[in-house]
């Protein structure tokens, strides 16, 4: 398949510091690129690189056809990268609907919109939960949501911050279950960094692992779970419990 999203030489430094070094692979598109890696070894900054809310300091991205290095978070949303995050960042004092039609400010709330935003309610879930406060809903309802508005804009790309973390096993196996029916119904592309190996290797389709800023090791989600490099970054410990 053809590269849909391509990283080439990708360096990161914040002053002295050098968080990412030499960061190259490629995901095709409607595939789940699942990261792993102990804390500290760049994962999430990785992420902010790749929806503009860091430059890269040297290196290209590219995003089908489009060089995307460098341009702002806003830019890229309209691009067709979003994301969602380790805690979600919804708007607490709005209801799911209002937080989903956020992501429209400035188009105009149009009936096409909030009926796209109730489609994704219903498709996650939490359709019944539309006029719900985000306040009164649980972590795990709140992540779902989140989830839901990262597909408002109809994204190519989706970015996802550790999204299994504290979360009921109901809520993460629906979840995982979207993520991957919009692969391949929609060919989205996924890279979604986790501690959480186990559910990881179950939902990617490649793995890779970060260590000190450096890509340690990529392909099959089994085989890279299973390197002992990879379980020695991890200092020892199982990799379902890091």
């Amino acid at each position: 398949m053809t590269a849909h999203l391509k990283l080439q030489g990708v360096w990161k430094r914040f002053g002295g510091a050098t968080i990412l070094q030499d960061v190259s692979f490629e995901v095709a598109a409607g595939r789940v690129l699942g990261v792993i890696g102990p804390n500290g070894s760049g994962k999430t900054t990785m992420i902010n690189v790749l929806n503009g809310v860091h430059r890269p300091t040297k290196g290209t991205i590219t995003l089908g056809d489009d060089r995307i290095d460098g341009g702002s978070a806003h830019k890229l949303i309209r691009a067709g990268i979003s994301r969602t995050f380790q805690n979600p960042r919804v708007f607490q004092s709005l209801t799911l609907l209002d937080n989903l039609l956020m992501v429209t400010e400035g188009m105009g709330r149009s009936g096409a919109s909030t009926q796209r935003a109730h489609e994704l309610l219903d498709f996650v879930g939490l359709g019944e939960l539309a006029t719900a406060v985000a306040s009164e809903v649980s972590g795990g309802q709140k992540k779902l949501a989140e989830f839901a508005r990262a597909l408002m804009t109809s994204p190519r790309l989706v970015l996802m911050d550790e999204p299994f973390a504290g979360i009921h096993p109901n809520i993460k196996e629906d979840l995982m279950a979207r993520i991957r029916e919009t692969c391949d119904r929609d060919g989205i592309t996924y890279v979604v960094v986790s501690h959480e190996v186990s559910e990881l290797v179950d939902l990617s389709d490649e793995f890779l692992c970060l260590a000190e800023g450096k890509v340690l090791a990529t392909g099959d989600p089994r085989e890279v779970s299973a390197d002992p490099t990879v379980i020695e970054a991890y200092l020892g410990t199982a990799l379902g419990a890091a």
